[in-house]
């Protein structure tokens, strides 16, 4: 047996991978048992490990169990389980969330399936071939540290349907472009830290507060537009040293009513224009 495991009213939860194949078979069972949870870190860094295939006893995987496994290219999922599925060797809930996208497949875009409704929690994590991704209509939310460390993603085209967007979301991207759509109501903190490309953005009307450290760091914006509807501004552009044109959707006397914590001077000094 290459794993270990713990066993808790007659079900068990594999907690540890011992073995470096390239190829490796979850159980369906261990001592007659089914195997129905694969535990946190399981193959968290692991070099070896090329494929993953997973039964259709399981019904839990840790949102970290596949993190930064620099050769995973593929998780199998047996056609009977009934909590999860993949698509082309791509994780996802059978609900339809994109849980995760294996970082060293050769592709430089990839267009999520329609039928996706969420993108998971580290679905993209450390993804260092993409590009470009298009996220499909009907795609709620972006998870916390969805696209974290994506270096080389310069463009996410976006479709109407997105609520919101998690914290650390495209943190330390290559990120050049995003349209951020109507409908959007929550951009959570740090959700475009030390973007060092990012060079405008277009906060949508539906959002009210820009959180702490939303675009800290992002040190070649230039651009943004803000809508009426925002009314605090959390720390969100420290560091934004390039920041010379805001435009804001209402009038220079709602600008003034907006509540604008200290920690965005260049925000401040940039030029200002007003009305839709």
């Amino acid at each position: 047996m290459n794993f270990q495991f713990e066993e808790k009213n007659g079900k068990i939860t594999i907690t540890e991978y011992r073995d470096d194949p390239i190829n490796v078979l979850i159980p369906s069972k261990v001592n007659g048992m089914p195997v129905v949870c694969i535990g946190s870190d399981i193959f968290r860094k692991n070099p070896n490990v090329l494929e993953v295939t997973i039964p259709d006893s399981v019904t839990s995987i840790a949102n970290d169990t596949f993190s930064e496994c620099p050769y995973l290219t593929h998780i199998r999922v047996d056609s009977g389980n009934k909590v999860y599925k993949d698509i082309d060797g791509v994780l996802f809930s059978k609900d339809g969330k994109l849980l995760k996208y294996m970082a060293p497949r050769n592709a430089i875009e990839y267009s999520i399936p329609s039928g996706t409704t969420s993108i998971g929690d580290n679905a993209f994590f450390g993804c260092k071939s993409l590009t470009k991704i298009k996220i499909p209509q009907g795609v709620t939310s972006i998870g916390d540290y969805a696209f974290y460390e994506c270096s080389i993603l310069q463009t996410v085209k976006t479709s109407n349907g997105l609520i919101s967007i998690g914290s650390y979301a495209f943190r330390r991207s290559g990120l050049i472009e995003i349209e951020i759509p109507d409908g959007v109501t929550s951009i959570k903190e740090h959700a475009f830290e030390d973007c060092k490309r990012l060079t405008k953005i277009n906060i949508p009307e539906g959002v009210t507060n820009i959180e702490d450290l939303t675009f800290d760091c992002c040190c070649s914006l230039e651009d943004i537009v803000i809508s009426c509807s925002v009314t605090h501004i959390g720390k969100a552009f420290n560091s934004c040293s390039q920041i010379n044109h805001v435009h804001y959707n209402g009038s220079k006397e709602e600008w003034y009513n907006i509540d604008i914590e200290k920690g965005n001077l260049n925000l401040l000094k940039a030029q200002r224009t007003y009305g839709k």
